[in-house]
């Protein structure tokens, strides 16, 4: 098992544009907008549902904690207990990142579900 560095998780979730999605408000950003990213990064958002036109009241933090928490819990998950609507896909790539994050490849997709998952537990946009 690789160390997963701040950088990696910036750099694979962040900079994947997976917060270019439209339920995404990006309200304050940390650290993720410089070539070397610190180990303090942080994006927080809120919730955007467009079919209420609102935007949530909850603020939710993505931090190298939060990614890191949540990739290494869905590269353990089984593909018949993932959380509802998570691609397998993701379950794959996290598995790959968990073990050499040089070699996975998160699109902005894939990268929106993990970030789905940590802000709701499920998928629930896509």
């Amino acid at each position: 098992m690789a160390t997963i560095t701040p950088q990696d998780t910036c750099d694979h979730f962040i900079g994947s544009g997976a917060l270019s999605y439209s339920w995404w408000r990006v309200s304050r950003s940390h650290g993720t907008d410089t070539v070397d990213a610190p180990d303090d990064w942080s994006v927080t958002v809120r919730e955007y549902d467009p079919d209420m036109d609102t935007v949530g009241d909850k603020a939710i933090v993505f931090d190298h904690k939060a990614l890191s928490r949540a990739v290494n819990t869905l590269a353990r998950t089984a593909k018949d207990k993932r959380p509802e609507y998570l691609g397998e896909h993701v379950l794959r790539e996290c598995r790959t990142f968990v073990a050499d994050p040089e070699n996975a490849d998160f699109d902005a997709a894939m990268a929106d579900e993990v970030l789905q998952y940590i802000a709701f537990g499920k998928v629930i946009y896509g």
